[in-house]
């Protein structure tokens, strides 16, 4: 495995300031830049355990923080957390970047980010990687008035809790965090670490409290197939056996959408890429090499 340290950087879209990490490979080589999305409430940290086994795969991976989370800029008082704007973002950053073609590795609700990114540029898009998510989450028409109601009153909730979370001690985050996604210790700290920050001896949440607000509005699953069956790249898909994809009972048709489907089924948990990253780095890597 190649040694290389990741750089801290920033970019400025649209929307504001998007943080994250970026390694650099010194090669004429390799051809296409990675990028990699991170899901909910986590952020770029969440590739920090596998990307170093896939860096003699790509020219350049770069591992964003999504708006809101991490070191990126929250959104704007009286903006929300729409699904969709962060495909916005998305494309917005590799337009900016420059990135004629890529290719894109999405975690949970970066998978469904990067299915989505994939089909409405199918041209820029050369490869695309999937970690126990494909697609969007879905809901059925008959909740949309409930969904709808539900977020307005969250958002009415938040107007009034303005104060900061804050925590004593770093521990008590990190386990926090651990039990909540059924994770490793190692694996907490590496996503509370960039998630919070230290500040007069107290721990303070800087990931933005919006973004546990749920969405006004889900595309229904006839949407997510219409997304799924648009994307023209070879897709690889990486599913956890304990994971969230285990519970899912759309996957057969979500799967029959996609044109270029590889699936691999491997023993562990959502977080899969963190607690076991050699083994994803595997399937991903051999992936990445194989002629188009």
């Amino acid at each position: 495995m190649l040694t290389v340290e990741s750089i801290e950087s920033k970019w400025e879209v649209t929307y504001g300031s998007m943080a994250g990490l970026r390694w650099m490979m010194d090669s004429q080589e390799l051809q296409f830049p990675v990028l990699a999305l991170h899901g909910w409430l986590d952020n770029a940290n969440s590739f920090v355990p596998l990307i170093p086994h896939l860096i003699e795969t790509a020219s350049e991976i770069i591992a964003i923080d999504l708006a809101g989370h991490g070191y990126s800029q929250h959104r704007a008082v009286g903006n929300h957390y729409y699904f969709l704007d962060y495909v916005f973002d998305v494309i917005d950053l590799v337009d900016k970047l420059g990135w004629k073609q890529f290719r894109l590795v999405g975690h949970s609700m970066g998978a469904g980010i990067a299915s989505l990114v994939a089909a409405i540029i199918p041209e820029r898009v050369n490869r695309l990687v999937l970690l126990d998510g494909i697609g969007p989450l879905s809901a059925h028409k008959d909740h949309c008035v409930s969904q709808l109601r539900k977020s307005i009153r969250m958002h009415q909730g938040y107007a009034s809790r303005v104060r900061k979370m804050t925590y004593l001690n770093w521990d008590t985050l990190i386990e926090r965090r651990a039990k909540a996604g059924n994770i490793s210790h190692q694996a907490a700290e590496l996503l509370v670490r960039r998630n919070a920050r230290e500040c007069d001896g107290e721990i303070i949440w800087i990931a933005d409290r919006r973004l546990n607000i749920v969405s006004p509005m889900y595309l229904s699953e006839q949407q997510v197939l219409s997304f799924l069956s648009s994307i023209e790249a070879p897709v690889l898909l990486v599913k956890a056996k304990q994971g969230l994809l285990s519970q899912s009972a759309q996957l057969g048709h979500r799967f029959s959408s996609v044109n270029q489907l590889k699936v691999v089924e491997l023993s562990g948990g959502h977080h899969l890429h963190m607690e076991s990253p050699q083994r994803v780095a595997e399937y991903v890597s051999v992936f990445f090499k194989m002629e188009t």
